[in-house]
């Protein structure tokens, strides 16, 4: 065997073991919850205690919410509140056009990412 040529030998094992203590370290805890309409805003209150686990990004399933009225809104406000202040990332998933237009309105849009 040429001097040298044992580290290309190793290469696959050892970027293999890399990736996974890249893996390990970049892992991160979410938590998922479907809001349904009926009941959005105890819905969204669960939501928030969830902030104060171990969790580092919330995902809500927003799919069954058709509307949303002012009260529902200001309980998305506080929890959009609450996760700045923990520094928790807030996943919006399934929100309709009219839904997203009336977070844009009221300028809440920006204090969460959004997915289909």
């Amino acid at each position: 065997m040429k001097a040298g040529a044992w580290p290309l030998r190793w290469a696959p094992f050892l970027n293999r073991n890399l990736f996974s203590i890249l893996v390990m370290l970049m892992a991160t805890i979410v938590e998922f919850q479907k809001i349904e309409e009926h009941g959005l805003i105890a819905s969204l209150e669960r939501a928030a205690q969830e902030l104060d686990g171990a969790v580092q990004e919330l995902a809500l399933d927003f799919s069954a919410v058709q509307r949303i009225d002012s009260p529902g809104l200001r309980a998305l406000e506080e929890l959009a509140h609450k996760a700045e202040d923990k520094k928790i990332k807030v996943v919006l998933r399934g929100v309709n056009v009219d839904l997203y237009k009336t977070f844009k309105l009221i300028k809440l849009a920006s204090r969460f990412s959004f997915v289909n």
